[in-house]
């Protein structure tokens, strides 16, 4: 008689902290186990004091108030997410740090019904799915971003903030500050910055100088955003600023999708405007550094023949490019997709993907989402028109899916 034996077949696709070959791999997913089994098994009851839970758990744990309270209520949104929480439970590929800036997020959707959250949960999962062995998990700034963007798509009657900004200007002994819209607060620090350069004089100095009248501003300040053309209400970027839905009227629209090559070593203005709006952060596993505060890396140096263009140059920051240029890591670049494979002198390896607004995957979201969006809103009309034509004429109740009553019990 033969027994049969099956072997596991290891994963193609996964993200680094969950690579199957990698023991530590192992011992971190441990660790992020506990920590959420720990909270799940201390989950108060709703009915119960929160003022009470936080302090009995603070003396447990000794954690900051605020923080355990961020806790609980990531674990509750868990329970209107199921195929997230069921991708927790499987890998616990998600820290704390990264369920409760989901949490956030949702927050402004308010109390809403769970169909939104079953989309919402669709597609969340649709983009924590990795595409790559080895892919470098999304930071917690880049799905939080996502989920704002599903949200906002999803519900047209919310902005990703309340409209423009109050104004305020606040002088103290010590302080001077001005609270304004992003793009405003933009232009403002581009002109100082601007004036920083011509002066060869700190920030601040520059400041005092445009303030004080000492010297006259620029005649010209360029703010650069990004906004996809082919999408109906899309969000604009704006560069280093993050995203608004207003709509801002540019003074200049151009396509960079073909980008020439330069004969140069440096980088040109337009040509690096392009890079850090595909690469978003500089492109280093995990590093936050905005791109724009980046430098432009030739992945096969200048010298050897490589090209000034955006297919050989990518964005680091001061202290990932001198890793690089000592030769701690290389990094090979995906000719389609933008996404960077790197190599580590300790024989290690990690793949990261572009995050910002004209990375591939980041258009093609925005696209299939909107695009997604319309089809539905086309559909219903198209069965409401067909349905009056069938009817021809008799008066029809219309049904109004009814409001949260808020003295309702969390659905929890």
């Amino acid at each position: 008689m033969t027994t049969a034996t099956t072997t596991s077949t290891p994963p193609t696709r996964f993200y680094a902290p969950t690579n199957p070959d990698c023991p530590e791999t192992r011992e971190a997913a441990r660790m992020r186990r506990e920590e959420f089994a720990f909270w799940e098994k201390h989950l108060p009851e709703p009915s119960l004091d929160i003022d009470l839970v936080l302090r009995r758990l603070q003396a447990i744990t000794g954690k900051d108030l605020t923080e355990i309270n961020n806790y609980i209520s990531a674990l509750y949104r868990l329970r209107e997410l199921p195929k997230l929480a069921a991708l927790q439970a499987k890998y616990f590929l998600l820290d704390f740090n990264r369920l409760i800036g989901i949490d956030k997020a949702l927050d402004r959707l308010g109390v809403a019904p769970q169909f939104l959250y079953d989309q919402v949960d669709q597609a969340l999962i649709d983009y924590l799915t990795p595409r790559r062995a080895n892919q470098h998990l999304p930071t917690r700034a880049n799905i939080v971003r996502r989920v704002r963007e599903i949200i906002t798509a999803l519900d047209d009657t919310i902005a990703m903030r309340k409209g423009h900004k109050k104004r305020r200007f606040r002088s103290d002994s010590e302080f001077i500050s001005l609270e304004v819209e992003e793009e405003t607060r933009a232009i403002i620090d581009q002109q100082v910055r601007e004036m920083a350069k011509e002066l060869g004089v700190p920030l601040a100095d520059a400041a005092v100088a445009l303030l004080t009248g000492a010297v006259k501003p620029t005649a010209h300040v360029i703010l650069h955003t990004y906004r996809a053309t082919d999408v109906e209400f899309a969000p604009t970027f704006i560069e280093g600023y993050g995203t608004t839905l207003e709509n801002l009227t540019p003074t200049v629209v151009r396509d960079e999708s073909q980008v020439e090559e330069s004969c140069s070593y440096k980088t040109p203005d337009v040509m690096a405007k392009f890079i850090e709006g595909r690469d978003g952060t500089c492109r280093f596993p995990g590093c936050k550094r905005p791109a724009h505060k980046c430098q432009k890396d030739h992945c096969v140096d200048f010298s050897d023949g490589g090209p000034t263009h955006p297919s050989n140059l990518f964005s680091f920051c001061q202290h990932h490019h001198n890793m690089k240029t000592d030769g701690r890591f290389y990094y090979i670049p995906h000719p389609e997709t933008g996404d960077l494979v790197f190599l580590f002198e300790d024989g290690t390896w990690e793949i990261t993907e572009p995050s910002g607004p004209l990375s591939p995957k980041q258009k093609h979201w925005v696209q299939s989402v909107s695009q997604n969006i319309q089809a539905r809103r086309r559909s219903s009309r198209a069965e409401a028109q067909a349905l009056k034509i069938e009817l021809d004429g008799q008066i029809v109740e219309i049904y109004e899916a009814p409001q949260p009553d808020p003295d309702e019990p969390a659905p929890f």
